[in-house]
């Protein structure tokens, strides 16, 4: 119970660590810009109901550029196994959102159609949006799912990886897999983010760097 529960708030996690990129003007810059060699390592904890706190630590690097049922998508690759088992992630570089994911054997875990939408262009304070897609499990069990999305405020955030300015964005209202509640701050500079939370995972960036694309 407590493992399928957890498998379920994860997904929403991963669907929302996107890294996808917005410029202080406004227009979207997008994810292609994060070449392979980019990484970043998070750092987090994990609410148990019955097992307690537990820290987790990850660094995720980008593999490369490739195309994905007919779209240009970037391979993004956990140091560890996620929750779900996931270790590849595809990004949509034209929309800069989730479109599929996949274990270390390459068996399709996770699929968004059109993708997971958890971002809008451009981000604005009082912005609002509904991500709205189809999800497919590994158990091929299609799914219709929606959140939406309020940008809360513009505000300066000091975590460990250095003091960036972030677009602070929360979610409640949901439905489907991915109904649990989160919010995250996302930095114009990097076009990463750089702390997520729920009631019951929270992890913040503690490092980064960045290798533009080239070609």
């Amino acid at each position: 119970m407590v493992k399928s529960r957890l498998r379920r708030l994860v997904v929403a996690i991963a669907a929302t660590f996107l890294f996808a990129g917005c410029d202080g003007g406004g227009d979207p810059v997008l994810y292609g810009d994060h070449g392979p060699g980019t990484y970043w390592v998070i750092e987090g904890t994990v609410e148990h109901p019955t097992a307690g706190t537990t820290s987790f630590r990850n660094r995720v690097t980008v593999v490369g550029h490739e195309t994905y049922d007919g779209r240009q998508v970037m391979r993004r690759r956990w140091s560890r196994p996620w929750f779900n088992g996931a270790t590849d992630i595809l990004v949509d570089l034209e929309t800069s959102n989730r479109v599929a994911e996949f274990d270390a054997d390459g068996t399709l875990l996770v699929e968004y159609t059109p993708h997971s939408g958890r971002r809008n262009f451009p981000l604005e304070v009082s912005g609002t949006w509904r991500a709205s897609y189809e999800y497919v499990g590994h158990d091929g069990v299609a799914q219709n799912v929606w959140r939406d999305y309020e940008v809360l405020a513009f505000v300066t955030l000091h975590v460990e990886a250095g003091s960036f300015e972030v677009y602070h964005v929360g979610s409640s209202a949901s439905s489907g897999r991915e109904s649990a509640p989160e919010e995250y701050w996302y930095s114009v500079e990097h076009r990463t983010l750089m702390r997520y939370r729920t009631d019951e995972i929270a992890f913040e960036v503690v490092e980064f760097e960045l290798k533009q694309h080239e070609g």
